[in-house]
């Protein structure tokens, strides 16, 4: 796939995250999401396997967050594999609320 179709392929994904994921009743449930997904906090636990489900939960989260929060070239930083831009772009975003 040719990078401006793959840039298209995230606009479209984004903003069909935009319009079910935003208004009052959505922030309900984001709100919800973020507290049962452990967005903000660690998901370590003494059992591995909770750990792994726990961190599970966190990456649709971040997902979900990532495609409401963030812009097109955000995005496409992250998934063209920059972890450093991923977790600065996330931190600016938390701190912007």
């Amino acid at each position: 796939m040719r990078l401006d179709q793959y840039k298209h392929l995230l606009a479209r994904r984004q903003q069909a995250y935009q319009q079910v994921l935003r208004g009052p009743q959505a922030e309900i449930v984001i709100a919800d999401l973020a507290q049962f997904c452990r967005a903000l906090e660690s998901t370590f636990d003494i059992e591995p396997l909770k750990t792994a489900n726990m961190e599970g939960r966190r990456e649709v989260f971040l997902r979900i967050f990532e495609n409401l929060h963030m812009s097109l070239e955000e995005l496409l930083e992250i998934k063209l594999g920059d972890s450093n831009a991923q977790q600065a772009i996330v931190n600016r975003s938390i701190e912007s609320e």
